[in-house]
């Protein structure tokens, strides 16, 4: 919830923009270590009960790649590459997690 948050909260209220970051970068990171938690859990079952891991895995790729931009793009590591480009990649990223997840959500509950 803290991506939607962000980019709701960052055009009404512009003065508090580095709160807002930080609410947005922990609050993302946060929910990146249950994710990791839940992905552990879900590959260390017994061979029997193993998951069928397709959106599964998909998502915890986007969501690594989602992590991944975000970090590149508040801590650069090469002037070469432009802030819009991980900006652009940090986008198409939360994009395609959200839509990755609304198939997992979907496929879950046995819908797909």
């Amino acid at each position: 919830m803290a991506v939607p948050i962000f980019s709701i909260s960052r055009r009404h209220h512009p003065n508090y923009l580095r709160s807002l970051l930080r609410l947005h970068m922990f609050g993302n990171l946060f929910a990146f270590a249950l994710v990791s938690i839940h992905f552990t859990s879900e590959i260390s079952r017994p061979a029997e009960y193993f998951p069928n891991l397709g959106t599964g895995l998909a998502l915890y790729i986007a969501l690594i790649l989602l992590v991944a931009t975000g970090i590149f793009q508040r801590f650069p590591l090469s002037l070469k590459i432009k802030i819009q480009t991980y900006r652009f990649l940090h986008t198409g990223a939360a994009v395609t997690f959200y839509l990755i997840i609304i198939i997992h959500i979907l496929h879950g509950l046995g819908i797909l």
